[in-house]
C-alpha cells in the first residue's frame, strides 16, 4: 500500500478477528479506529486533499466487499458499490 502523509496517516491493523482502518500520526502513536465495525474494512485510501477516506468493507455481505468513503475522522460513512451478487 502507498501511503500519503497529511496530519495523519491510515493504515490496516488487526483489531480482535478484524481489519479495521485507523488514522495515526506519522510515528504511530495516537492510534484511532476510524470504522469500528464487526466485519474487515481494508485498503484505506486518502482524497488528494487529505478530507476523505476511501475503503473496502465486508460488512455488508459475507465474502462481498463494498467500496465506501468516509470523512478523515470517520464519521459520515457512505457506501459507494454494491455487489452484483445474489444475496
Amino acid at each position: 500500500m502507498v501511503a500519503r502523509w497529511f496530519e495523519d496517516s491510515v493504515s490496516e491493523l488487526r483489531n480482535g478477528s478484524y481489519y479495521q482502518v485507523y488514522s495515526m500520526n506519522a510515528d504511530g502513536s495516537n492510534q484511532v479506529d476510524l470504522t469500528n465495525t464487526s466485519a474487515n474494512d481494508i485498503e484505506p485510501s486518502w482524497s488528494p486533499n487529505g478530507a476523505k477516506i476511501a475503503f473496502v468493507s465486508y460488512g455488508d455481505h459475507t465474502g462481498t466487499g463494498s467500496v465506501y468513503v468516509m470523512n478523515s475522522n470517520g464519521t459520515g460513512q457512505q457506501r459507494l458499490t454494491f455487489s452484483a451478487a445474489t444475496f
